[in-house]
């Protein structure tokens, strides 16, 4: 599986969801992520890809890594 790395020097938190209440999996989970430089997280914990689901996040994700933030490692 893979993970979602900080890449940048600094600590992070991303608004993951467009949504209040999103849920992963029907596990609610927390809107923010916090990251400190180099810290990383299971990918599965955070990712919605189903684009019919409120907590829809895939197109949030893949921006943060194009925009240099976060990695997709392993």
């Amino acid at each position: 599986m893979s993970r979602l790395k900080n890449i940048t020097s600094s600590p992070i938190s991303l608004q993951m969801y467009k949504t209040a209440n999103p849920k992963v999996n029907l596990v609610s989970v927390p809107v923010v992520l916090a990251l400190q430089p180099a810290e990383d997280v299971l990918e599965a914990t955070w990712l919605v890809t189903n684009i019919s689901d409120p907590s829809y996040n895939k197109d949030l994700i893949d921006e943060y890594i194009t925009s240099g933030i976060l990695t997709r490692i392993g």
